[in-house]
């Protein structure tokens, strides 16, 4: 793959992740850098202890990343709070490219 689109990608993917407050959070105490990736997330849970809402919510990133790698139970939006379902509202219902998988 092209090291340019997959840098797009990456980004694009990231700013989704960013509308997740658990996410910036995160990045704000320095658990992530600022330029993670999806890899990151899947590393986090061995360095840090992660709520179930927030194990969900990467899970959910995990799996818009690759869906074939990284299943998803919609059961886990059970435990978010509003603001990650309205992110995921936001996902949902993107203009351009509502749903979006990358």
């Amino acid at each position: 793959m092209d090291r340019k689109f997959l840098q797009s990608r990456v980004k694009e993917w990231r700013e989704i992740a960013n509308s997740f407050h658990r996410v910036a959070h995160h990045v704000a105490q320095g658990n992530l850098s600022s330029d993670y990736q999806a890899a990151d997330l899947e590393r986090l849970p061995a360095r840090v202890p992660l709520c179930g809402a927030e194990q969900g919510v990467f899970n959910f990133l995990l799996h818009i990343w690759n869906h074939h790698d990284h299943p998803f139970d919609l059961s886990e939006i059970q435990r978010w709070d509003e603001d990650h379902l309205a992110a995921l509202g936001s996902w949902v219902t993107d203009p351009d490219e509502p749903s979006r998988y990358f």
